[in-house]
């Protein structure tokens, strides 16, 4: 009777080292190649034995094949606010000598130095507010920055315009540059 009393004590401490394997840091094992040995020790059960060890086969991994370059921004963690841009695209950019019924009027690229004002027609898409800007030039030189809000559509017609009186026979350009400054759209035209 004993003997069976003893068996089962060895047989109950010999289970509670080996449930602590699930703890234990699996190592490699030199004298097995390919797989892996997890010993475990209890230290809540000082009379179990000192280590039960299994060898358990290492899986085969093929190497992953590179990832292909992709246009993700990462953005790491700072304390300054962090914007997505606004996807804004130009359908329709033209110079006119006026607007009318939010439609441009006497579209062009040559105007006479009689005209007193030219006009920048646009249709702007974006999925929600924002503001472009049309940035005017005569003979290279920044003449006039014209901010203007667009909402949320899929067509939003806009337009600024600037007066040209004493008008100099000149290239003018006028350049559609998105929120943060990006460059959405320009175009040329001549004042003879």
């Amino acid at each position: 009777m004993m003997k069976s009393f003893t068996t089962l004590l060895i047989a109950v401490f010999s289970l509670c080292a080996v449930s602590s394997i699930a703890s234990a840091a699996p190592t490699l094992d030199d004298a097995n190649p390919g797989e892996v040995t997890i010993t475990a020790q209890s230290d809540q059960y000082p009379q179990a034995p000192a280590a039960e060890t299994e060898s358990v086969p290492m899986e085969t991994v093929e190497p992953m094949e590179p990832m292909p370059p992709s246009d993700l921004e990462i953005a790491a963690d700072t304390d300054e606010e962090l914007s997505t841009p606004v996807l804004v695209t130009v359908s329709e950019m033209v110079i006119a000598t006026g607007v009318a019924e939010r439609e441009p009027v006497e579209i062009g690229t040559l105007f006479s130095t009689d005209t007193p004002r030219l006009f920048c027609h646009s249709r702007i898409a974006s999925p929600e507010p924002t503001t472009i800007t049309h940035v005017w030039y005569r003979d290279g030189q920044r003449v006039a920055e014209i901010p203007l809000n667009i909402g949320a559509a899929a067509s939003w017609r806009t337009w600024s315009s600037k007066v040209i009186a004493p008008a100099i026979p000149a290239p003018w350009r006028v350049e559609i540059l998105a929120e943060d400054g990006t460059l959405l759209a320009q175009t040329d035209f001549s004042v003879e």
